[in-house]
């Protein structure tokens, strides 16, 4: 589905990348009244990684949830993007206050053409899963009382002896 040499591999900011998904969905949020925001926190190191890829799997992740959002019926419709650093890795959270993950998809949620949309094609998820691992992450989701949970790390940047990989806050 996705090619392994797709593309230059760099330092990359996944807050910023966030923020740059965020402008891209933010007409469909708006139009459902779904509020998205991305969350500040410590300032991070950057991952090795493909930007345009991984900002992909970002804009895919948060359009699942502002659809997921929009389509129940809970007063308080939003989508939360959180990073944070654990060990070696940024693990990056994408939330929605939806009605989660329904039981008869957990075995089957990343695999292609596996859908719950009307018009879907079941290749969103599949397609972020593979990006992740050829990026040397993994992806994974959890049901929440109230919404899903979707989470994938990525290994921080590769560091040459004796520089480091620049700190990269928020925008």
């Amino acid at each position: 589905m996705i090619r392994r040499d797709g593309g230059e591999h760099t330092a990359v900011d996944v807050r910023a990348l966030a923020g740059d998904a965020l402008r891209v969905l933010e007409p469909e949020a708006r139009m459902h009244g779904v509020t998205v925001r991305v969350e500040d926190g410590e300032v991070l190191p950057p991952v090795q990684g493909n930007a345009i890829q991984i900002e992909q799997v970002l804009v895919n992740l948060m359009l699942n949830g502002v659809q997921a959002v929009a389509t129940d019926d809970c007063a308080h419709r939003e989508v939360v993007v959180a990073a944070t650093r654990s060990g070696n890795t940024i693990e990056v959270e994408v939330s929605d206050s939806g009605r989660g993950i329904a039981a008869d998809m957990t075995d089957r949620l990343f695999s292609p053409f596996a859908t719950t949309k009307a018009r879907g094609l079941g290749l969103g998820l599949a397609i972020s899963r593979t990006i992740v691992e050829n990026h040397g992450g993994r992806l994974w989701a959890t049901n929440l009382k109230a919404g899903a949970t979707f989470r994938f790390s990525l290994p921080l940047a590769v560091v040459s002896p004796g520089r480091l990989p620049p700190a990269i806050g928020h925008r």
